[in-house]
């Protein structure tokens, strides 16, 4: 008998046993520098005021906002590799705005 389509062959494997220290390690890296952007571009966003930014810096900075919040939802769900890309995103637009590159 043939096993069917799409079914491993062997499914007794754990998932413990495939993830190795340096796996670990570099989730666990992924996990701080997300950290770090996100509360990098949330700092740098609290000081900008979107009353005085034209209106497409004023768009900028709402698709920054949305990408931050976005950012920390995938953060909560332990998606740090996405929260990380979503937070650079941000921090991105963050920099094109009137004072958003300065620290």
């Amino acid at each position: 008998p043939q096993a069917s389509p799409g079914t491993p062959a062997s499914s007794s494997t754990p998932a413990t046993d495939l993830v190795s220290a340096s796996d670990v390690a570099q989730v666990q890296a992924t996990q701080a520098e997300a950290a770090h952007l996100i509360d990098k571009a949330a700092s740098s966003l609290k000081k900008i005021g979107r009353a005085q930014l034209n209106a497409q810096d004023a768009e900028r900075y709402d698709q920054a906002t949305k990408l931050l919040k976005s950012a920390r939802d995938s953060f909560a769900q332990e998606d740090y590799v996405a929260a990380h890309s979503l937070a650079n995103k941000a921090a991105i637009l963050i920099r094109l705005l009137p004072a958003g590159n300065a620290s």
